[in-house]
């Protein structure tokens, strides 16, 4: 960061241009290098962005009947907050949260669901376990499965950090996709981590053309075992 003295106009620029921007701290004017949106297009982002825009525009295209339909859905299934606390969503993000998920997780070209799931998921993922890997920066993460899982189903699993201590602050917005692993899978390896540094890694069982269990949690420390 660099600070200038400038008057008239220049003096009180705002904002970026090209590759500086320019603002006002502490009543001095400064200028530094523009940075990146953070985290706009890392990893799924713009596949995510490409599909959860294809469906919500379907969400007009579907009938009133099964619009309603969402709508009751979703005043019955609340979600868990990340304090365990159930709140509710709308029929339109329940429409868009399934139809998203079913597409990126087992390839779908079209909606999964023009109206919601009748029948109750039968499948959970009831835990995870997180256990050192053989090498620096590597986990394995083991699921608990409740019911009979098949090859056919996913388990989705998802990874924030790492951060430099344990905790779970406004960790929900930082959590990126790992990978839709076959229902059956017994275990994934995660690599690549920062050692010593602390991850969540959250899963959860999608059947197709259902709504996904609730989310799981648990939290390690990458290791270093040299």
């Amino acid at each position: 960061m660099a600070v200038w003295r400038g008057a008239g106009a220049v003096g009180e620029m705002r904002g970026s241009v090209g590759g500086a921007t320019y603002g006002n701290w502490k009543g001095r004017n400064i200028i530094k290098q523009r940075q990146p949106p953070v985290g706009r297009w890392h990893g799924d982002q713009p596949k995510i962005r490409s599909i959860g825009g294809w469906v919500s525009r379907q969400w007009a295209g579907i009938s009133a009947a099964n619009k309603a339909f969402w709508n009751e859905f979703a005043a019955s299934h609340p979600i868990p907050d990340k304090f365990g606390q159930p709140g509710l969503i709308s029929g339109f993000n329940w429409f868009w949260s399934i139809n998203v998920n079913n597409m990126l997780a087992f390839g779908l070209t079209a909606l999964s669901n023009e109206a919601p799931p009748v029948a109750e998921p039968t499948i959970t993922v009831e835990s995870i376990s997180i256990a050192d890997g053989v090498t620096d920066g590597v986990i394995t993460v083991t699921p608990v499965i409740l019911g009979t899982p098949a090859d056919t189903d996913k388990i989705q699993y998802q990874i924030a950090g790492g951060f430099t201590s344990p905790g779970r602050v406004e960790v929900e917005s930082a959590f990126t996709n790992m990978s839709n692993a076959d229902g059956d899978a017994a275990s994934i390896s995660i690599t690549g981590l920062q050692v010593l540094a602390y991850y969540w890694v959250r899963a959860r069982y999608l059947v197709a053309n259902n709504r996904p269990s609730s989310w799981v949690y648990a939290q390690h420390q990458a290791p270093d075992v040299a």
